[in-house]
């Protein structure tokens, strides 16, 4: 398993993860696209605890809605996976979803990588680190959802990974973005 696509930017802003101060069923995703046809096996989000104890997180992969996420899973079977809340610090580090058996997603394509919880009670959630600052992820963006209506941020990313291989080829490919943005490529025979 590789990583396929990622953004690790300044967590210089977040995504609120749950129930804020405010109240409301805070929700964030961010879009990706991948440079070739791959199986997804897991991704990891940069995330923390932020208020009280909000329980575990559900990620989700979605196909795109007019550039928000459709709620429609890209596989019903496989393209959900849980975080448990005893995995979330307190301090920011990343976090994996394992996608159970894993799913194939086209090249080429915006999808989305969503987060939500499923508390009611205010002040319990989670940040998912969000640069709004130097963001520079060409193939997507952040957004985020207060009461079920969503607000993109076309300039901010949300610092993840998308992690699986190549779907069909004997060779994987994977790119690598660290914090200074400088760019890796690896291509390695896998039989």
């Amino acid at each position: 398993t590789r990583n396929l696509t990622l953004y690790i930017g300044n967590s210089d802003n977040s995504l609120t993860i749950g129930q804020g101060g405010a109240g409301g069923d805070n929700q964030g995703a961010q879009s990706f696209k991948l440079s070739r046809s791959y199986t997804v096996t897991a991704a990891d989000l940069q995330l923390r605890e932020f208020l009280g104890s909000p329980g575990n997180m559900t990620i989700t992969v979605e196909t795109d809605s007019s550039n928000v996420p459709s709620g429609t899973l890209v596989d019903a079977s496989s393209a959900a996976a849980a975080i448990l809340q005893g995995s979330i610090s307190a301090g920011y580090s990343f976090v994996r979803a394992t996608f159970s058996g894993g799913f194939v997603l086209d090249a080429g394509t915006s999808y989305w990588l969503r987060a939500r919880v499923t508390t009611s009670a205010v002040n319990n959630a989670y940040s998912w680190g969000r640069d709004s600052v130097t963001a520079t992820y060409p193939d997507g963006n952040a957004a985020g959802q207060l009461g079920g209506i969503w607000t993109k941020f076309p300039s901010d990313d949300a610092n993840f990974t998308i992690l699986g291989y190549e779907a069909s080829s004997q060779y994987e490919s994977w790119l690598y973005v660290n914090t200074d943005n400088f760019v890796t490529w690896r291509l390695s025979s896998s039989g």
